[in-house]
């Protein structure tokens, strides 16, 4: 084994809070950053490319390059918690792993800058449901990574969802209790309207009725002018004068000069009696 090797994993048992190599590894996550720079890895070799891992126990942080990234496999466990990811990444900038000196302390302070980054982020979005379900997510997962300092803000975190999901609910029952009465009211306006389309139904037949029997007065007026002005005078297309002799229906008319056949001479039109 190179000494490189031999440094890795006696700093890295150092720096993690079990004494067994293979479970030591299990404590750290990769965190999803990677940049150019120049920095010790944890295997003291200066490296260009970082890459930066946490450990759920005892909340540290160090650089540590490609190599020894793939050699022990740490690729393929990624910290993709939201208040994980921005709470370590304002840690990160010129830490190397041999600046840590007092672990403990080193750890509680971590835990006050999650604790509070926690808190930011509550403050922020107390009132927006789905953001608190997100949050709640989170720092639930956190607490599973040993942060317990966070379980009394998350207690609070479902206390508000809890509240803002009673009010919602509250908010939905009075909304249906609107929307009932606004249907009612839609109902009884649709009825009030219907009545008055049937009136004015029968208003209309009640018009056309009256206004059929004017014109049948109307028409008979007309009819009887008609049978009036049929006793006038007239004069056949002849140029002979003639005059209505009954009074049917359709009459006909005599002639003032007729031949002896009672027709006239010229047109042949008229006869002095009824047909």
């Amino acid at each position: 084994m190179s000494s490189a090797t031999y440094k890795f994993e006696a700093n890295l048992l150092k720096l993690s809070e079990s004494t067994d190599f293979t479970n030591a590894k299990k404590e750290w996550i990769r965190l999803p950053r990677e940049e150019k720079g120049n920095k010790k890895c944890l295997c003291q070799h200066r490296i260009r490319n970082i890459n930066y891992m946490f450990n759920t126990k005892t909340k540290r942080i160090i650089p540590i390059g490609k190599d020894c990234l793939k050699k022990f496999n740490f690729n393929s466990n990624v910290l993709t918690n939201s208040i994980s990811v921005a709470v370590l990444n304002k840690y990160i900038t010129n830490l190397g792993y041999e600046e840590i000196d007092d672990v403990e302390e080193y750890s509680k302070e971590i835990e006050e800058l999650y604790l509070k980054s926690v808190i930011e982020k509550y403050e922020s979005c107390k009132y927006k449901y789905s953001e608190l379900l997100n949050l709640e997510s989170e720092v639930k997962y956190l607490i599973e990574l040993n942060f317990v300092n966070l379980r009394d803000i998350y207690i609070k975190i479902t206390k508000q969802i809890y509240y803002l999901k009673q009010a919602e609910l509250e908010r939905l029952k009075i909304l249906k209790i609107e929307q009932a009465r606004k249907q009612a009211e839609d109902l009884e306006r649709y009825k009030q309207l219907e009545m008055e389309r049937q009136l004015a139904a029968v208003k209309l037949k009640e018009l056309e009725q009256k206004e059929l029997e004017k014109q049948a007065i109307e028409l008979e007026i007309k009819r009887q002018q008609e049978l009036a002005e049929s006793k006038i005078k007239r004069e056949c297309k002849c140029g002979i004068r003639f005059e209505n002799i009954c009074v049917c229906d359709v009459p006909t008319f005599e002639l003032i000069k007729i031949s002896k056949q009672n027709w006239c001479t010229k047109c042949n039109k008229w006869q002095d009696r009824c047909k």
